[in-house]
Protein backbone atom coordinates (compact mmCIF):
# COMPACT_ATOMS: atom_id res chain seq x y z
CA UNK A 1 0.00 0.00 0.00
CA UNK A 2 1.55 3.66 -0.89
CA UNK A 3 2.70 5.53 2.33
CA UNK A 4 0.10 8.09 2.66
CA UNK A 5 -2.63 5.54 2.00
CA UNK A 6 -1.77 3.45 4.95
CA UNK A 7 -3.84 5.27 7.67
CA UNK A 8 -7.22 5.36 5.95
CA UNK A 9 -6.27 1.56 5.16
CA UNK A 10 -6.11 0.94 8.91
CA UNK A 11 -9.42 2.88 9.51
CA UNK A 12 -11.28 0.71 7.02
CA UNK A 13 -9.64 -2.86 8.45
CA UNK A 14 -10.98 -1.30 11.82
CA UNK A 15 -14.45 -0.97 10.63
CA UNK A 16 -14.77 -3.83 9.21
CA UNK A 17 -13.35 -5.65 11.79
CA UNK A 18 -15.73 -4.24 14.32
CA UNK A 19 -18.78 -4.72 11.97
CA UNK A 20 -19.16 -1.19 10.68
CA UNK A 21 -17.88 -0.75 7.58
CA UNK A 22 -21.00 0.26 5.69
CA UNK A 23 -22.29 -2.23 2.40
CA UNK A 24 -21.49 1.08 -0.19
CA UNK A 25 -17.89 2.57 0.70
CA UNK A 26 -16.80 5.49 -1.74
CA UNK A 27 -13.23 6.80 -1.87
CA UNK A 28 -12.97 9.54 -3.26
CA UNK A 29 -9.74 11.56 -3.99
CA UNK A 30 -7.60 12.92 -7.03
CA UNK A 31 -6.44 11.43 -10.24
CA UNK A 32 -3.40 10.29 -9.56
CA UNK A 33 -3.85 9.20 -5.63
CA UNK A 34 -3.89 5.60 -5.74
CA UNK A 35 -7.79 4.98 -5.28
CA UNK A 36 -8.24 2.13 -7.23
CA UNK A 37 -5.08 0.35 -4.96
CA UNK A 38 -6.76 0.73 -2.36
CA UNK A 39 -10.36 -0.58 -3.08
CA UNK A 40 -8.96 -3.78 -4.88
CA UNK A 41 -7.34 -3.73 -1.30
CA UNK A 42 -10.26 -3.32 0.68
CA UNK A 43 -11.87 -5.66 -1.23
CA UNK A 44 -9.33 -8.41 -0.43
CA UNK A 45 -9.79 -7.48 3.41
CA UNK A 46 -13.59 -8.08 3.29
CA UNK A 47 -13.32 -11.44 1.39
CA UNK A 48 -9.99 -12.56 3.54
CA UNK A 49 -10.23 -15.55 5.70
CA UNK A 50 -6.95 -14.78 7.82
CA UNK A 51 -7.32 -13.11 11.06
CA UNK A 52 -4.83 -10.09 9.89
CA UNK A 53 -7.23 -8.42 7.01
CA UNK A 54 -6.00 -8.54 4.30
CA UNK A 55 -3.41 -11.65 5.54
CA UNK A 56 -1.72 -11.91 2.03
CA UNK A 57 -1.51 -15.69 2.23
CA UNK A 58 -4.96 -17.38 2.81
CA UNK A 59 -7.06 -19.20 -0.39
CA UNK A 60 -9.18 -15.86 -1.31
CA UNK A 61 -6.57 -13.58 -0.92
CA UNK A 62 -4.42 -15.72 -3.33
CA UNK A 63 -7.75 -16.30 -5.31
CA UNK A 64 -8.12 -12.30 -5.06
CA UNK A 65 -4.40 -12.08 -6.70
CA UNK A 66 -5.07 -14.13 -9.38
CA UNK A 67 -8.14 -12.41 -10.48
CA UNK A 68 -10.46 -15.42 -9.88
CA UNK A 69 -12.02 -14.86 -6.64
CA UNK A 70 -15.82 -16.03 -7.21
CA UNK A 71 -17.47 -13.53 -4.72
CA UNK A 72 -15.61 -10.72 -6.38
CA UNK A 73 -17.06 -9.47 -9.08
CA UNK A 74 -15.06 -6.15 -10.65
CA UNK A 75 -16.86 -4.37 -13.13
CA UNK A 76 -14.65 -2.78 -15.17
CA UNK A 77 -14.66 -1.14 -19.16
CA UNK A 78 -11.68 0.07 -21.64
CA UNK A 79 -14.69 2.25 -22.83
CA UNK A 80 -15.08 5.87 -21.84
CA UNK A 81 -18.36 4.57 -19.88
CA UNK A 82 -19.81 1.70 -17.58
CA UNK A 83 -22.97 0.50 -19.91
CA UNK A 84 -25.71 -0.66 -17.84
CA UNK A 85 -25.04 -4.28 -19.07
CA UNK A 86 -22.33 -4.10 -17.23
CA UNK A 87 -23.93 -3.12 -14.37
CA UNK A 88 -26.52 -5.41 -14.64
CA UNK A 89 -24.73 -8.60 -14.95
CA UNK A 90 -22.21 -7.60 -11.55
CA UNK A 91 -26.00 -7.32 -9.50
CA UNK A 92 -26.92 -10.21 -11.37
CA UNK A 93 -23.64 -12.41 -10.04
CA UNK A 94 -24.26 -11.11 -6.09
CA UNK A 95 -27.74 -12.15 -5.87
CA UNK A 96 -25.93 -15.78 -5.91
CA UNK A 97 -25.15 -17.24 -2.72
CA UNK A 98 -21.56 -16.43 -1.85
CA UNK A 99 -18.66 -20.04 -2.40
CA UNK A 100 -15.76 -19.12 -0.22
CA UNK A 101 -16.06 -16.62 2.29
CA UNK A 102 -19.62 -15.84 2.54
CA UNK A 103 -19.01 -12.16 1.84
CA UNK A 104 -19.79 -10.87 -1.74
CA UNK A 105 -17.92 -7.85 -3.00
CA UNK A 106 -18.79 -6.12 -6.08
CA UNK A 107 -15.33 -3.45 -6.69
CA UNK A 108 -16.01 -0.13 -9.23
CA UNK A 109 -13.12 1.74 -10.14
CA UNK A 110 -13.87 5.40 -11.62
CA UNK A 111 -17.77 4.98 -10.37
CA UNK A 112 -18.46 8.27 -11.98
CA UNK A 113 -18.21 6.45 -15.52
CA UNK A 114 -21.54 4.98 -15.30
CA UNK A 115 -24.10 5.80 -17.73
CA UNK A 116 -27.27 7.34 -16.49
CA UNK A 117 -29.24 4.06 -17.32
CA UNK A 118 -26.36 2.30 -15.31
CA UNK A 119 -26.39 4.55 -12.23
CA UNK A 120 -30.20 3.87 -11.98
CA UNK A 121 -29.51 0.07 -12.57
CA UNK A 122 -27.04 0.46 -9.56
CA UNK A 123 -28.96 2.46 -7.20
CA UNK A 124 -31.57 -0.25 -6.79
CA UNK A 125 -28.93 -2.82 -5.67
CA UNK A 126 -27.42 -0.02 -3.10
CA UNK A 127 -31.03 0.48 -2.02
CA UNK A 128 -32.18 -3.06 -1.48
CA UNK A 129 -28.48 -4.82 -1.17
CA UNK A 130 -28.48 -8.99 -0.48
CA UNK A 131 -27.30 -10.27 2.41
CA UNK A 132 -23.12 -10.07 3.43
CA UNK A 133 -23.04 -7.79 -0.30
CA UNK A 134 -20.67 -4.97 -0.16
CA UNK A 135 -19.65 -1.92 -2.84
CA UNK A 136 -16.66 -0.71 -2.37
CA UNK A 137 -16.20 1.71 -5.37
CA UNK A 138 -13.81 4.70 -6.24
CA UNK A 139 -13.81 7.94 -8.03
CA UNK A 140 -11.50 10.93 -9.01
CA UNK A 141 -15.02 13.28 -10.16
CA UNK A 142 -17.48 12.34 -7.65
CA UNK A 143 -19.30 15.67 -9.01
CA UNK A 144 -20.13 13.32 -12.18
CA UNK A 145 -21.82 10.98 -10.00
CA UNK A 146 -25.74 11.10 -8.95
CA UNK A 147 -26.70 12.89 -5.93
CA UNK A 148 -28.90 9.57 -5.05
CA UNK A 149 -25.94 7.30 -5.20
CA UNK A 150 -23.58 9.60 -3.35
CA UNK A 151 -26.19 9.96 -0.77
CA UNK A 152 -26.50 6.17 0.00
CA UNK A 153 -22.67 5.65 0.28
CA UNK A 154 -20.19 6.10 2.96
CA UNK A 155 -17.69 8.58 1.29
CA UNK A 156 -14.44 8.51 2.42
CA UNK A 157 -11.84 11.55 1.05
CA UNK A 158 -8.63 10.75 0.42
CA UNK A 159 -5.71 13.17 0.42
CA UNK A 160 -2.73 13.78 -1.94
CA UNK A 161 1.07 12.79 -0.31
CA UNK A 162 3.08 15.74 0.98
CA UNK A 163 5.66 17.28 -0.88
CA UNK A 164 8.39 15.48 1.64
CA UNK A 165 6.41 12.21 0.83
CA UNK A 166 5.71 12.40 -2.80
CA UNK A 167 9.56 13.12 -3.00
CA UNK A 168 10.65 10.34 -0.97
CA UNK A 169 8.49 7.88 -2.90
CA UNK A 170 10.34 8.81 -6.22
CA UNK A 171 13.95 8.89 -4.74
CA UNK A 172 13.19 5.44 -3.54
CA UNK A 173 11.90 4.20 -6.92
CA UNK A 174 15.48 5.75 -7.96
CA UNK A 175 13.93 8.33 -9.92
CA UNK A 176 14.53 11.19 -11.15
CA UNK A 177 13.20 14.36 -8.47
CA UNK A 178 10.75 16.75 -10.27
CA UNK A 179 11.66 20.36 -9.51
CA UNK A 180 8.72 21.98 -8.01
CA UNK A 181 5.96 23.69 -10.70
CA UNK A 182 6.40 19.92 -12.16
CA UNK A 183 5.22 18.20 -9.12
CA UNK A 184 2.42 21.00 -9.08
CA UNK A 185 1.51 20.03 -12.17
CA UNK A 186 0.90 16.52 -11.53
CA UNK A 187 -1.09 17.43 -8.35
CA UNK A 188 1.57 16.58 -5.85
CA UNK A 189 0.96 12.59 -6.92
CA UNK A 190 4.45 10.78 -7.57
CA UNK A 191 2.11 8.15 -9.35
CA UNK A 192 1.19 10.62 -12.18
CA UNK A 193 4.47 11.68 -12.00
CA UNK A 194 6.35 8.62 -12.37
CA UNK A 195 3.52 7.51 -15.86
CA UNK A 196 3.89 11.24 -17.08
CA UNK A 197 8.07 9.93 -17.26
CA UNK A 198 6.93 6.70 -18.94
CA UNK A 199 4.97 9.02 -21.65
CA UNK A 200 7.76 10.54 -23.00
CA UNK A 201 6.96 13.63 -25.31
CA UNK A 202 3.59 13.98 -24.25
CA UNK A 203 4.05 14.76 -20.30
CA UNK A 204 4.29 17.89 -18.54
CA UNK A 205 7.62 19.16 -18.98
CA UNK A 206 6.92 18.23 -23.32
CA UNK A 207 4.11 20.58 -22.87
CA UNK A 208 5.65 23.53 -20.77
CA UNK A 209 8.24 23.65 -23.87
CA UNK A 210 5.54 23.31 -26.33
CA UNK A 211 3.72 26.29 -24.30
CA UNK A 212 7.06 28.33 -23.88
CA UNK A 213 7.76 28.18 -28.03
CA UNK A 214 4.46 29.24 -28.87
CA UNK A 215 4.08 32.18 -26.73
CA UNK A 216 6.95 33.35 -28.02
CA UNK A 217 6.48 32.25 -31.27
CA UNK A 218 4.82 34.81 -34.22
CA UNK A 219 4.14 31.50 -36.67
CA UNK A 220 3.10 28.40 -34.76
CA UNK A 221 -1.02 28.63 -34.46
CA UNK A 222 -3.07 27.29 -32.01
CA UNK A 223 -4.17 24.74 -34.20
CA UNK A 224 -1.07 22.86 -34.92
CA UNK A 225 -0.07 23.20 -30.76
CA UNK A 226 -4.00 22.04 -30.02
CA UNK A 227 -4.06 19.05 -32.76
CA UNK A 228 -0.82 17.40 -31.02
CA UNK A 229 -2.09 17.84 -27.92
CA UNK A 230 -5.74 16.81 -27.85
CA UNK A 231 -5.12 13.45 -26.54
CA UNK A 232 -4.44 15.05 -23.26
CA UNK A 233 -6.65 17.96 -23.55
CA UNK A 234 -7.93 17.58 -19.43
CA UNK A 235 -4.06 17.17 -18.49
CA UNK A 236 -2.91 20.36 -20.83
CA UNK A 237 -5.93 22.31 -18.97
CA UNK A 238 -4.94 21.67 -15.30
CA UNK A 239 -0.85 22.14 -16.52
CA UNK A 240 -2.15 25.20 -17.58
CA UNK A 241 -3.16 26.02 -14.45
CA UNK A 242 0.04 25.19 -12.71
CA UNK A 243 1.51 27.62 -15.58
CA UNK A 244 -0.57 30.31 -15.43
CA UNK A 245 -0.52 30.16 -11.38
CA UNK A 246 3.32 30.51 -11.51
CA UNK A 247 3.24 33.44 -13.58
CA UNK A 248 0.60 34.74 -11.55
CA UNK A 249 2.92 34.44 -8.46
CA UNK A 250 6.07 35.88 -10.18
CA UNK A 251 3.80 38.97 -11.63
CA UNK A 252 2.88 39.67 -7.56
CA UNK A 253 6.61 39.67 -6.52
CA UNK A 254 7.24 42.46 -9.72
CA UNK A 255 3.93 44.65 -9.07
CA UNK A 256 2.93 43.76 -12.38
CA UNK A 257 -0.02 45.69 -13.99
CA UNK A 258 -1.17 42.80 -15.44
CA UNK A 259 -2.07 40.65 -12.73
CA UNK A 260 -5.54 40.94 -12.59
CA UNK A 261 -6.48 40.78 -16.61
CA UNK A 262 -4.37 37.31 -16.71
CA UNK A 263 -6.61 36.25 -13.33
CA UNK A 264 -9.27 36.64 -15.24
CA UNK A 265 -8.56 34.97 -18.09
CA UNK A 266 -7.31 32.38 -15.60
CA UNK A 267 -10.37 32.12 -14.44
CA UNK A 268 -13.04 32.70 -16.82
CA UNK A 269 -10.93 30.71 -20.01
CA UNK A 270 -9.73 27.69 -18.36
CA UNK A 271 -12.61 26.62 -16.30
CA UNK A 272 -14.51 27.08 -18.94
CA UNK A 273 -12.25 24.63 -21.20
CA UNK A 274 -12.23 22.66 -17.75
CA UNK A 275 -16.07 21.89 -17.96
CA UNK A 276 -15.94 21.61 -21.69
CA UNK A 277 -13.03 18.77 -22.19
CA UNK A 278 -14.81 16.45 -19.64
CA UNK A 279 -17.61 16.33 -22.02
CA UNK A 280 -18.19 12.79 -23.86
CA UNK A 281 -17.88 13.62 -27.43
CA UNK A 282 -16.64 16.94 -27.18
CA UNK A 283 -13.85 18.42 -30.06
CA UNK A 284 -10.90 18.52 -27.79
CA UNK A 285 -9.18 19.86 -30.19
CA UNK A 286 -11.13 22.56 -30.81
CA UNK A 287 -11.50 23.59 -27.28
CA UNK A 288 -7.26 23.84 -27.03
CA UNK A 289 -7.49 25.68 -29.86
CA UNK A 290 -9.89 28.27 -28.89
CA UNK A 291 -7.96 28.15 -25.30
CA UNK A 292 -4.94 28.91 -26.97
CA UNK A 293 -5.85 31.42 -29.29
CA UNK A 294 -7.87 33.67 -26.52
CA UNK A 295 -4.35 33.69 -24.67
CA UNK A 296 -2.67 34.68 -27.54
CA UNK A 297 -5.19 37.30 -27.79
CA UNK A 298 -4.92 37.88 -23.94
CA UNK A 299 -1.26 37.87 -24.24
CA UNK A 300 -1.34 40.99 -26.95
CA UNK A 301 -3.69 43.12 -25.82
CA UNK A 302 -1.62 43.19 -22.40
CA UNK A 303 1.61 44.74 -24.56
CA UNK A 304 -0.27 47.44 -26.22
Amino acid sequence: MYPWLTDIQSQLIRLLKNGRLHHATLLQGEKGIGADVLANELAKSILCLGDKAPCNECKSCLLVDADSHPDLHIIQTEKTQIGVDLIRSGIEKVNKTAQLSGNKVVLINHIDRMTESASNAFLKTLEEPTQDTYMVMSSSAANRILPTILSRCEKHQLRMPSVKQSIEYIEAKGLPIPDEITLKAYQNSPLSYIQGLDDEGFNFTDFNQDWRHFIHSKTETSYELSEKWKEKAEDVVNWLFTIISAQITDMLATNNQGIISLLDWQQTELNNAKRKVQQVGVNKSVVLGHLFSSFRQHQNQSLE
